[in-house]
This record gives C-alpha cells, sequence and structure tokens, in this order.
C-alpha cells in the first residue's frame, strides 16, 4: 500500500514538473505576432525601427517568403531586443488604406521604417534569405542615421537648367552638390511626389534632407533639378532615364553630381557607384573631392604615423571606426616642379572620386626616405623569431621599386606598413593620367578586407598579374572576449604575412636576378659565334619585366554573423569552424587550403606556420614543404549555383556556348510567352496597377 501511495505521489510529481516545463516553455517562447493593422502600424512606427514585410495572402511570392520571414524573426527576436530593431508585417488586403497611403506597389515589399517615417528599401539585389534579411537588420540598427528624427526641413534649392549653366561655368560661390529627379514641379526636395517607375525615390528624399544638413557644415550647398522640366539639360547630362520612362521593368533612381566653384574645366563630378540612399555615401563623395581638389600638404612624420595605425574591426560596440584610407602622395621639388607637372593633380580628381577613401595630398618631403622609414617597422615586426638570423630591409628591392624620377607618386595605407611607389621611369608616364590611375586601382584594396557574398567575388578576381591568393581569417566578435580573441588573431595573421612580404620581395629579386644572368649569357653566346652587332646590341636592349608578384589579400569572415556564412561562399569543407583559423584560396589555380605544413588546421596563433604555408603555396620554388599541403580544387556556390565555373574549366568556350545556349533560349521563349499571354488577359481588363501592384514592375527575386 504503501509502495503504491509513494508511487503515485511520485507520478503526480513527475506530471506537475512536465506541465510546468511545458508553461515555461510556452511563456519564454516568444509568440509570432499577427500583421499590424493602421492603428498599430501608427503607433509603433514612432519610435525604434522596423523592417516591415507588406503582403498580400493571393500573391504566390508572398507565399513563398512566409517560412523565410517567420524563420528570420524567430532567430532574430532577441537579438533585435537589444538592438531596438524590429520584424513586423501588414496584410494590405485587411489594411488597403495603409498600403495605399505608403504607396505599395508590390509584394512583397520589404521597407525599412524609423521615427520620422520610411527609410529605405530592402536591397533589391540581395536574395530574401533569413540570412540577408537578419544581415540588413543588424547593419541598419548599427547605423545612427536611421534612429534620427528629422524634424527639419530640406535645405536644397531648386535649380533651373540655366542657373545649372552658370554654375558649370565657375560663377558658383560655394561647392554645390546637385540631385536629378523624374519629377516636373518639385519646388521643395521634400514634396509629396508620386513619381513613377522610381522606388527609391522617396527613401532619397530623406536621404537628401539629411545631405542638405550635413554638407553645409562643409560648406557645400545643395540644389535639384526636376529632370522632366528640364529635360535638354539632363539628356546632354546623361539622365535621360529620369526624363522619360524608356523601359518600365528597370526601376529609376535619382542621380547625384557636384559642381566645384571658381573652374570652368574639371568642375562636374557625377556620383558613378552603385546607387545608394547611405548619407555616409554622398557626403564622402563630396567632401573628398572638396579636399581632393585643393590637396593638403603631408610631412614624412605624418605619413608614418599613418602607417602606424593599428587595424580595428568594425563592431557594434565600436560605432566610430574609421574607414581604412588610401593615401596618394603627390611628391615634388619645388625647385624643379613646373606647372605642367601640377596639372596631373586636377585629372585626378574624378578618377579617385570612384575609389572609396582615396585622399590627395602634396608633399616636398623626401618620400624616399619616408617609405624606407615604413619598411623598417615591417621588419621590426617580424624578427620575432629569435631562431632565425635577422631580417633587414632587402635594399635591392627597395631600388628596383624607389624611382629616382621627381616629381613621383606613392601610395600610403592605415595601418600597412609596405609602402606603393609609382613606377614612373620619365616625365612621360608622371603625366600619364589612364597610366596613373590604372596603377591606383591596382593598388586600392584595403590592408584587410571584411569578405561577404558582395565582396568575395572582385577580391578572387582582383589584379591577377600581382595578386595569387586570398588569405581569409575567421573571427567571432559576438562577445567582447571574442572579439579581444579575433584582434588579437588577426594582428598574428598580420604578421605571419608581413614574414611572407620578406621571402616574396626576396623571390622577386631572384627572378629578376636569374633573367639578367640569362640575358647576360645570351648576350655573350652571340659574342661567341660572331654575331653581328645589331643582334648584340637587340639583346642588350631587350627589356627584363619588371615582375612584382605573389601577392596575397588579407580578409576576415565573422562567422557569428550566419551558420552558413563559409557555405554561401562554396568555403564549407569540415563540420566545424573556429575563430582564428585560416583559409587560402589560390586565386590563379582556384584551390582552396586549410591545413600547414604540418598538417594540422591552419591557425593565426603561429606568425611563421602563416609564412611557411603561404610560401609553400605561392612560392613552392623557394619552400621545402611545397606539394606536401594537402588541398581541393575551389567550387564556389555564391552566383555559381549550377556550377558552371568547374564545367567551363573542363569544357572549352564553344562546347560550354553549345550546352547551355539551347537551355537557355528555350527558358527565354517560355518566358516570352508567358508573359506576353498575362499582359494581353491584362491589358484587356484593365491596367496593371491594383491590389497586387505593377506585375512588370520588378524582377522578382524568391
Amino acid at each position: 500500500m504503501l509502495f503504491h501511495w509513494l508511487a503515485s505521489v511520485a507520478y503526480l510529481l513527475y506530471l506537475g514538473n512536465f506541465v510546468l516545463a511545458i508553461n515555461e516553455d510556452a511563456t519564454e517562447r516568444p509568440i509570432f505576432p499577427d500583421p499590424l493593422n493602421e492603428e498599430e502600424f501608427n503607433s509603433q512606427m514612432g519610435s525604434g525601427l522596423h523592417i516591415v514585410e507588406f503582403y498580400s495572402p493571393h500573391c504566390s511570392h508572398c507565399k513563398a517568403l512566409a517560412p523565410t520571414w517567420k524563420k528570420a524573426w524567430e532567430t532574430f527576436y532577441e537579438e533585435g531586443q537589444g538592438l531596438n530593431i524590429t520584424f513586423s508585417q501588414v496584410n494590405c488586403l485587411l489594411s488597403g488604406d495603409l498600403c495605399n497611403k505608403e504607396k505599395i506597389a508590390y509584394f512583397p515589399s520589404i521597407r525599412l521604417y524609423g521615427p520620422s517615417g520610411f527609410i529605405k528599401n530592402f536591397p533589391e539585389n540581395a536574395k530574401r534569405t533569413v540570412e540577408n534579411l537578419i544581415d540588413f537588420a543588424r547593419r541598419e540598427a548599427y547605423d545612427p542615421a536611421n534612429a534620427e528624427v528629422l524634424d527639419f526641413k530640406s535645405l536644397s534649392i531648386p535649380i533651373r537648367g540655366d542657373q545649372f549653366n552658370e554654375l558649370l561655368a565657375g560663377k558658383g560661390e560655394h561647392p554645390m552638390m546637385v540631385s536629378f529627379w523624374p519629377s516636373k514641379t518639385m519646388r521643395n526636395s521634400d514634396d509629396n511626389i508620386n513619381f513613377e517607375n522610381c522606388d527609391e525615390c522617396v527613401p532619397f528624399q530623406r536621404t537628401w534632407r539629411m545631405l542638405s544638413s550635413k554638407l553645409l557644415a562643409h560648406n557645400i550647398s545643395t540644389g535639384h533639378i526636376n529632370c522632366e522640366s528640364s529635360s535638354n539639360l539632363c539628356e546632354e547630362l546623361g539622365f535621360s532615364d529620369l526624363v522619360k520612362i524608356k523601359n518600365y521593368s528597370l526601376d529609376r533612381v535619382p542621380k547625384v553630381a557636384l559642381i566645384l566653384p571658381n573652374r570652368v574645366v574639371n568642375n562636374l563630378f557625377v556620383y558613378k557607384s552603385p546607387f545608394s540612399t547611405s548619407v555616409s555615401d554622398y557626403e564622402d563623395f563630396a567632401t573628398r573631392i572638396v579636399s581632393n581638389s585643393e590637396p593638403p600638404f603631408i610631412s614624412a612624420k605624418e605619413v608614418k604615423e599613418i602607417t602606424q595605425r593599428e587595424f580595428q574591426i568594425p563592431s557594434a560596440s565600436i560605432l566610430n571606426v574609421s574607414p581604412q584610407k588610401l593615401h596618394v602622395v603627390f611628391s615634388y621639388d619645388p625647385e624643379t616642379v613646373v606647372p605642367e607637372d601640377l596639372h596631373v593633380l586636377g585629372h585626378l580628381l574624378e578618377p579617385l572620386s570612384a575609389i572609396p577613401n582615396a585622399y590627395l595630398y602634396k608633399s616636398t618631403d623626401n618620400m624616399k626616405s619616408a617609405s624606407r622609414s615604413v619598411f623598417e617597422s615591417m621588419y621590426q615586426i617580424i624578427n620575432y623569431n629569435e631562431s632565425e638570423p635577422v631580417k633587414t630591409v632587402k635594399e635591392s628591392y627597395l631600388d628596383l621599386n624607389v624611382m629616382d624620377q621627381n616629381p613621383s607618386l606613392y601610395v600610403f595605407k592605415d595601418g600597412e606598413k609596405i609602402p606603393h611607389i609609382f613606377p614612373a621611369y620619365s616625365t612621360t608616364e608622371m603625366r600619364n593620367v589612364d597610366y596613373i590611375t590604372s596603377w591606383i586601382e591596382s593598388v586600392s584594396l584595403a590592408p584587410i578586407n571584411e569578405i561577404s557574398p558582395s565582396t568575395f567575388d572582385k577580391l578572387l578576381d582582383f589584379n591577377p598579374e600581382e595578386y595569387s591568393g586570398l588569405v581569409i581569417q575567421l573571427i567571432d566578435i559576438s562577445t567582447g572576449s571574442k572579439f579581444e580573441k579575433s584582434s588579437r588573431l588577426l594582428r598574428k595573421l598580420i604578421v605571419g604575412a608581413y614574414d611572407y612580404e620578406d621571402l616574396r620581395m626576396q623571390n622577386v629579386l631572384n627572378v629578376a636576378d636569374a633573367k639578367r644572368l640569362t640575358k647576360t649569357e645570351k648576350m655573350q653566346a652571340l659574342k661567341k659565334k660572331g654575331a653581328s652587332a645589331k643582334k648584340i646590341v637587340k639583346a642588350s636592349i631587350e627589356e627584363i619585366p619588371r615582375l612584382d608578384n605573389h601577392k596575397v589579400i588579407l580578409g576576415y569572415i565573422d562567422i557569428s554573423k550566419s551558420d552558413n556564412a563559409l557555405s554561401q561562399l562554396g568555403l564549407a569543407h569540415r563540420e566545424q569552424y573556429s575563430a582564428g583559423d585560416v583559409i587560402v584560396i589560390d586565386t590563379i589555380n582556384r584551390y582552396v587550403y586549410e591545413h600547414d605544413i604540418f598538417g594540422n588546421i591552419l591557425s593565426s596563433e603561429s606568425p611563421y606556420n602563416i609564412r611557411e604555408t603561404l610560401a609553400a603555396v605561392f612560392l613552392p620554388e623557394s619552400s621545402y614543404s611545397a606539394g606536401n599541403i594537402p588541398r581541393r580544387a575551389f567550387r564556389p556556390s555564391f552566383g555559381d549555383s549550377f556550377g558552371f565555373s568547374k564545367l567551363s574549366g573542363q569544357l572549352s568556350f564553344w562546347r560550354l556556348l553549345c550546352v547551355l545556349s539551347p537551355i537557355f533560349l528555350a527558358y527565354k521563349a517560355l518566358r516570352i510567352l508567358s508573359r506576353a499571354r498575362i499582359n494581353k488577359r491584362y491589358k484587356a481588363k484593365r491596367n496593371t496597377v491594383g491590389l497586387l501592384g505593377r506585375a512588370n514592375k520588378k524582377n522578382l527575386r524568391d
């Protein structure tokens, strides 16, 4: 009896605990919210940031997005609470008036809202995945401009065509940033305009309002032009799509240009980077051009300070991390310089405006000596191994790169202890703007680059004549301690990369010496054979090509941002990766390496292992470990979902074309026929603007 009683009590206790556990789990787990109605929308948008999906329950793409949206909400809920940003929805079938007021033109529409209302759309070129939605939320939460309450009006003034021409004639008092719009009667850039085929126009109005205030602090005025009423001007500038819609399936976007005063040439600069609603992008564009138009002087001491700056990983806890700047220094002797030498600076303004964070300077200090000093600081870092001979600056490499030509150009980067010297052998190269621009672009990469799906392809293909590899450090900055660890390991990676650079420079010298020896032996052989003087002279003046190759690009991936950050790039191969792991990609031969010369997982804990591994991969002729490191073929998944890169490596171009062309043509034919039937059906009934928006408005991205 007692036994049965105890068993019953135990069972009841177990059942009670089970019920409590269920209740606790139910209370802890947040419930996916219902769509907002108009009253809730107006109330909630007044504070914090909100990513809102406007949808219709009858929209097939909305239905396809539904599970992705829910998972993004569940995954990001707690983090979003801390960042004060939420995912919300609006059912436009139930809240039609609200969607009409917000000018929702297609479904699903994903937008960012803040205290001042609509801020921007979810990026048009981004797939609607859980990772991309969360990444968008994080990125916008960290931008302080999104939380600003805009209680001021735009300071931008309307500009007519004749007024714009006066500015081009150099009659302006201050630099002026001008925006161009697909409108006819917009007096104030804040006006409530129904922009046709311009989804980004309304969010850009907010951007322009903020710019009009921020640029005023830099003594830069702002104005705006209605392209529909200034059609000739806009067409001359190449903005004809803002005058009249030419393709309804393509979105139009506002254009921006900067005009410098007191100049009649080289005074108009069009913003040619991809369209953005980021205030900082346009502010940087304008302020850099104004600064570069009157390059400040920089001293050798300041150059040394620039290269000593330590790289900081951007994070939520450090909001004001300065971008890594590119400092282009025009070095000259004031006693010998002529006006023609200085004219090149004005011609560099436009190309430099397209290179992020590129700043132009003048200097009368000895930049050759400054470059040597920068190199010396690199050698101070790489002499960490007491068992090795002391490494010193390779004077021959310095002589090979530093020209005695005056004037000359140098590029120094924040935190990088490797100067870049323009290879000019005469005044001809120093006055060749295209040649100079090409060189600056070839050295324009930041010392350390964040790697994402949007930057990965560019880094893989960057300047293959000089760069052979991409070295990727995995980091985790999700907590303070992990951030510190990742920063420490990244510094060690840099040391290992500098150590490899010393080996690489020696290899460049060895190759150059071998080619000189070959040239000498060739001349001696010709003399021995009794060759004609013409042949001997021709051999003697034969130029030895200057090769400075097998460089590597450094980058990092924050694995705390996404569970499949590596698989998105086709890099996931092992079950587990950790902060500190290093992945090396041979960008020329397309191989991936994850182990060091000893067969262990490659880690930046040992700069020596980094150096030796890079040498084994990229300088096999000077490494005892060449060929001993396991490797695998690199098969990118991002942007190459069907493995076409691998296929193209196995088939000739024409065979590949024969394989793909019938598939592509059949697909396009079906699409055209299908769209023609749909358009015919809709046009017979009514226009395509309605509850489901413009059917031909967007290339849907599900």
